[in-house]
């Protein structure tokens, strides 16, 4: 039997947005656009160390909050080890920064304010940088693009659009593509999507 993720508890939930700034001299070439990342960690309990725990990005129409759901993926058998701690997040690039996000969980969804980090020339002065660093450099750099039309090139071209202008971007690497049809809860928008890996 095949398990399913389910929503998942948190006792924490925050979210930041960080932007890095890069100067250069008139002997240096300049450097790739700013980058601009969005990222989400919760921290919590799950019933046992061998869980699996995830935040993922539930996909709505564009003028809709950034909602976000904690996950988790229940091992096979049976486990009598002990409740463990547990820390995840999620990095998203995003060119604006959101006001606030919504992250749901098993007990309902809570409304985050996303707090604004800047770095100047790569600086890393702020106590949450290591952990940024650490989770960008191992999470996909993902972004989406949606056809209302069902035009699978329109959703290509809307996903490309959404990949920060970088001159250090190799290629792009597809990862799903999917539609909706009458929508989810009154959430989604109809259409055809199409999910790429930015590749660095």
């Amino acid at each position: 039997m095949t398990t399913a993720w389910e929503l998942a508890t948190f006792n924490e939930i925050s979210a930041y947005y960080f932007t890095t700034h890069f100067s250069h001299g008139p002997d240096t070439p300049p450097p790739p656009s700013d980058e601009k990342y969005l990222i989400i960690i919760a921290k919590g309990e799950k019933p046992n160390p061998n869980y699996t725990v995830r935040i993922s990005q539930v996909f709505t129409d564009a003028e809709s909050p950034l909602k976000f759901e904690v996950q988790w993926l229940k091992p096979p058998g049976i486990s009598t080890q002990p409740i463990d701690k547990y820390e995840c997040a999620t990095v998203v690039i995003l060119q604006e920064k959101p006001e606030f996000v919504f992250v749901s969980q098993k007990d309902g969804e809570k409304k985050v304010e996303v707090k604004l980090i800047e770095f100047s020339d790569g600086a890393v002065d702020h106590p949450l940088a290591d952990s940024f660093w650490a989770i960008s450099e191992d999470v996909s750099r993902e972004v989406v693009g949606h056809s209302k039309n069902y035009i699978l090139q329109d959703a290509f071209l809307d996903a490309l659009k959404n990949i920060p202008p970088a001159s250090n971007i190799n290629y792009v690497e597809l990862v799903k593509i999917w539609a909706m049809n009458g929508g989810i809860g009154g959430h989604a928008t109809n259409g055809i999507y199409i999910q790429l890996k930015v590749l660095l």
